[in-house]
């Protein structure tokens, strides 16, 4: 059965990014959706048990910048050269914490999602559309213009059309109280913050037709308001994952695996030298430890260059279990060639499995190692000789 996680890509990585564009915090938006992925598949969350969907992925987005802001933390602690043990044991208290599952929708949220619906059927679909984007979204006139490639001035005059038809359907704003006694104060502006709450408590399923092909968001992206696509933009308007696929891009779904290593400080260049055979990004983790990222495929290959029996390069290592994440598909204008490295960035959902990576290293035991390079031996074993053959030049004097 599909879980939770598994069916919202695009509306994680959507609720991700307008949660940390509302309150800046600086983390990434990628580790975000990862760890809200986490923490549905963790609570065993099925798709089908949930009333209410993007409600319920709303409240896991809060509970996610916790999480990852502390495994953050931890690998700042990895590279500042903390203890792994002590690591490990405030990764525990961090994958232990779960938030409680949002359940049926209250009857006021459910209320407001059957409003919000019906205002959006009652308008023509382009504008169901800006409506969706400015009210469900958060999105500015500017920002939806640029989306769906019109004028801004056709975003502004939609905005217009659509609290003139809340109007219409009985939908007022609540008393202004800024307003002087006797006086009704602004209406229109408190009718659109009232439409504004409505749609950001709404909570409830979304259309149970087949979502919108990528082609068919292009079209949208590219500005295409014709009539032969009016329901396909409807559907978008009332459907939240749609509209996170038309709002963050196509979305695929890759795999890789992050390598902790520990070694010696001299060693970095041998280290370097396997992650360039094998393809992987590298990132120094302070003195003595490095983070990799590897292609699956490579990732055997990768471990067994490091630890070979004649190798002096690595005391400890540990591979984490492959991580799923997912990354923008380019558009055909932006298709570079295939990359020299893996082309999954550090930050873009990697960070839990990096601190569990690390986790797993202070289990590990310490292989003995030759703390110098086979340069800096080089080097050592020219002075001696140097150093010889001073004393000898000396003796036959």
């Amino acid at each position: 059965m599909e879980t939770l996680n598994r069916r919202h890509t695009a509306l994680l990585l959507k609720h991700a990014r307008r949660f940390m564009r509302a309150t800046a915090i600086t983390v990434p938006v990628a580790d975000v959706a990862r760890e809200a992925e986490l923490i549905l598949g963790e609570m065993g969350t099925r798709a089908s048990e949930v009333a209410a969907p993007e409600a319920a992925i709303r409240d896991v987005i809060r509970h996610a910048v916790g999480r990852v802001k502390r495994r953050r933390t931890l690998i700042e602690q990895i590279a500042a050269g903390d203890d792994l043990e002590a690591v490990s044991r405030d990764l525990a208290a961090v994958d232990n914490e779960l938030p409680p599952l949002l359940g049926k929708p209250t009857a006021e949220d459910a209320a407001a999602f059957e409003t919000v619906c019906r205002l959006k059927r009652a308008l023509p679909p382009t504008d169901a559309l800006v409506m969706a984007l400015i009210f469900d979204d958060d999105f500015a006139d500017h920002e939806v213009a640029a989306l769906v490639t019109r004028p801004v001035s056709d975003i502004a005059a939609a905005r217009e059309r659509i609290l003139f038809t809340a109007k219409e359907l009985g939908i007022e704003g609540d008393a202004d109280a800024r307003a002087p006694a006797g006086m009704p104060g602004d209406v229109e502006k408190m009718r659109e913050l009232k439409v504004k709450r409505l749609a950001e408590t709404a909570a409830g399923a979304g259309p149970e037709s087949a979502h919108v092909e990528e082609a068919l968001l292009r079209l949208l992206r590219d500005g295409d308001a014709s009539d032969d696509i009016a329901d396909a933009v409807m559907h978008v308007a009332l459907c939240a994952d749609c509209r996170a696929s038309l709002t963050e891009g196509e979305v695929e779904r890759r795999q890789v695996v992050v390598v902790a290593i520990e070694a010696p400080p001299d060693a970095g260049r041998e280290i370097e030298k396997a992650a360039t055979d094998a393809r992987a990004k590298l990132v120094e983790r302070g003195e003595g430890r490095w983070t990799a990222l590897v292609e699956p495929s490579r990732a055997a290959s990768f471990k067994g260059e490091l630890e070979r029996d004649d190798s002096s390069k690595v005391s400890r290592l540990a591979m984490a279990e492959p991580v799923d994440v997912a990354v923008p598909v380019p558009s055909a204008s932006n298709r570079k060639p295939m990359p020299s490295f893996i082309d999954v960035a550090f930050g873009s959902g990697t960070s839990g499995s990096e601190v569990a990576a690390w986790a797993q290293v202070s289990r590990e035991r310490r292989r003995r190692v030759d703390s110098l390079s086979p340069r800096a031996l080089g080097v050592g074993l020219l002075i001696v000789l140097a150093v010889f053959a001073c004393i000898a030049l000396f003796a036959t004097r």
